[in-house]
């Protein structure tokens, strides 16, 4: 029999119901302990959440206020759009390659049809949408050619060099003792440590061989498949350290020779290793000696680095970030020991600290529809003030007085640090800053594709304000890119870059994308736009000696590049921004930047027509 009705009048409802209540779907009468907790003798389990519901009615009475009825309840409300982008391309098999949401080509495609849809097609035409399949690497397992004590050792040292401020998995004690006992026939019967030096050996080959240097090429490749092939017999079984090490350094190894799923499924082995063995716990890490754990809390920092290169860089989804992970993201020492920064490990926290602002604006920003214009000003200011925060012996200046020689060798290792280090930082800022850029291009281009579902019309100083935030975070973006190229140029100049930098490849043609974007929408600078592009094309062209992906970068960016020039229009205000942008020398000027700079005809921002969302349909890729 059904129960009888209850009057609107008589019925009544409690704020909320405790957890109990809630999930065994009983009465509750909202006290604490509830009537029902009491009369089962639960009263010492009956609590509430914190957090606050919203009623269907109270969502209603919110969706019909009226936008302009307070003007503070509208503000930080006005939200960029962000929506996803093309995942895939062909291979020149004809088959579907992946890509992810974030990857570089994607983003590629994009300011492609943006070039395209202002200009003539015929003269902008960019031949991106095929990707060519690399050939498999010679199968070389001899080892005829390992090298002399002396080179082996030189190779360590290059391993180390190379790495600094981007891996701290090992100590480089620990890894001269192991090729000391190696070399003498003396190292222990666990492979585990030999498949980990195989593979140090491989990558700093691989980061020192070039197309002139073949037998460094045939000693790289010998290197690796031997630890490979040792990691694969005996590190899979029962998960080590040591199998995590390896299976890290098989993944940078296959990105370096352009293998990116390959690479990134080695680094998924890698990380799963690392959860099997409870890396990702502080209260497992504490139950070993102290500089093991320490040790293990330095690998999985790594591990989170790397994952989120994968994620922003390439598309790919992070597996670190998990809901089990209690080991926060570590601070860097705010005035550390000159003599510590020597080490792997203070840089590398340097760096891992920047992407932590990266695992942030991937989880806030680039997962979602739209984002908060508030939430990317105040993220895009807690990075500037991690800038500042950079100690000075990690943020000197790169040398400029060997323009045209070298810098002695031992004082390579000290400017790739730091080069790492402040590249991190500033990619970190070009990923957060860049919806600021294409949403100025939008404006400047005059775009009307963008559909526009305003949240509220602000008024006319409301739009002064937003423009004026747009413009000056489009202009940090394009200040990190070519302080990136900047920074990158000078270790060319300076002979500190090696042969095959993965990284470093990357971060160079990510961030002369940004700049040939910015180039072709006429943001920044013409002047500094163009030598910075120059600069890049430099760079990959050194990189294309030994890099299968730095020669297709490099194919890209002078396509790319070309189409801009000849796809924009020069204009007499272009040259005014020229002189005025030469105050950027610091990123903490943009906090007080002049925006009466800009002339206001050359960036029409209609915010009355185009409500309080823009539609940034490229902006989806992260790279």
């Amino acid at each position: 029999m059904p129960r009888p009705q209850v009057q609107e009048s008589n019925r009544r409802r409690i704020a909320k119901a405790c957890l109990h209540c809630q999930s065994a779907k009983l009465k509750c009468d909202g006290k604490s302990p509830c009537n029902t907790c009491a009369r089962r003798q639960q009263a010492e389990s009956c609590a509430y959440s914190d957090r606050v519901r919203s009623y269907g009615h109270r969502r209603q009475r919110a969706q019909k206020a009226a936008p302009g009825a307070n003007s503070d309840e509208t503000d930080g409300i006005i939200e960029i759009a962000v929506p996803k982008l093309p995942q895939s391309l062909y291979d020149t098999r004809g088959n579907v390659v992946y890509l992810g949401d974030c990857s570089a080509l994607s983003f590629l495609q994009n300011i492609q049809e943006l070039i395209e849809r202002a200009a003539q097609p015929s003269n902008t035409a960019i031949q991106t949408r095929e990707f060519e399949e690399l050939p498999p690497d010679p199968d070389d397992r001899s080892l005829s050619s390992t090298g002399s004590i002396e080179d082996l050792t030189d190779l360590i040292k290059t391993f180390f060099t190379v790495t600094s401020g981007l891996l701290d998995i090992i100590d480089p004690a620990a890894t001269e003792i192991l090729l000391y006992h190696w070399i003498h026939g003396t190292l222990s019967t666990h492979r585990g440590s030999e498949a980990v030096l195989y593979l140090i050996l491989a990558y700093a080959s691989q980061a020192r061989a070039s197309n002139t240097n073949s037998m460094e090429k045939r000693r790289a490749h010998s290197f690796y498949h031997h630890g490979r092939h040792i990691a694969l017999l005996h590190l899979t079984d029962d998960p080590s350290l040591e199998t995590v090490q390896a299976f890290i350094l098989i993944s940078l190894y296959m990105l370096a020779g352009s293998r990116r799923n390959g690479a990134f499924l080695n680094l998924g082995i890698a990380i799963s290793a690392a959860k099997a063995l409870g890396l990702h716990r502080v209260e497992t890490n504490r139950s070993f000696p102290v500089g093991e754990a320490r040790l293990r809390e330095r690998i999985w920092a790594t591990l989170r680095y790397h994952d989120l290169f994968f994620c922003a860089m390439m598309g790919r989804t992070s597996a670190t970030i998990t809901t089990d992970c209690t080991v926060s993201s570590t601070q860097p020492p705010s005035a550390p020991d000159p003599s510590v920064l020597a080490t792997q490990e203070t840089p590398m926290l340097y760096s891992a600290h920047a992407f932590s602002f990266m695992e942030r604006t991937v989880n806030e920003i680039y997962t979602k529809r739209t984002v908060s214009m508030g939430i990317l000003k105040d993220l895009a200011q807690e990075l500037r003030e991690a800038i500042k925060s950079i100690p000075q012996v990690l943020a000197i200046p790169i040398p400029t007085a060997h323009v045209q020689g070298t810098v002695p060798p031992q004082e390579h290792p000290v400017l790739l640090r730091n080069a790492n280090v402040l590249c991190s930082y500033h990619f970190a800022m070009m990923l957060l800053t860049r919806p600021f850029v294409v949403a100025s291009l939008r404006a400047r281009l005059g775009s009307q594709s963008a559909p526009s579902t305003a949240i509220g019309v602000p008024s006319d100083s409301q739009s002064d304000a937003v423009y004026d935030e747009l413009a000056t975070n489009a202009l940090s973006c394009i200040h990190a890119a070519i302080e990136t190229i900047r920074i990158l140029h000078a270790l060319l100049n300076a002979g500190a870059l090696y042969s095959n930098m993965p990284l470093t490849v990357a971060w160079t043609f990510v961030s002369s994308l940004t700049i040939c974007s910015a180039y072709f929408g006429q943001l920044g600078a013409s002047d500094s736009n163009e030598h910075a592009i120059a600069q890049a094309r430099e760079i990959l062209e050194h990189f294309a000696l030994s890099s299968p992906q730095a020669r297709r970068y490099r194919g890209i960016l002078g396509t790319l590049s070309d189409a801009a020039m000849r796809g924009r229009t020069r204009q007499p205000s272009d040259v005014e921004r020229g002189e005025n942008s030469a105050e950027m020398g610091d990123m903490s000027l943009l906090d007080s930047w002049n925006m009466s700079n800009f002339d206001m005809g050359q960036f029409p921002l209609d915010l009355g027509n185009a409500g309080s969302i823009w539609d940034l349909n490229w902006v989806g890729s992260l790279m």
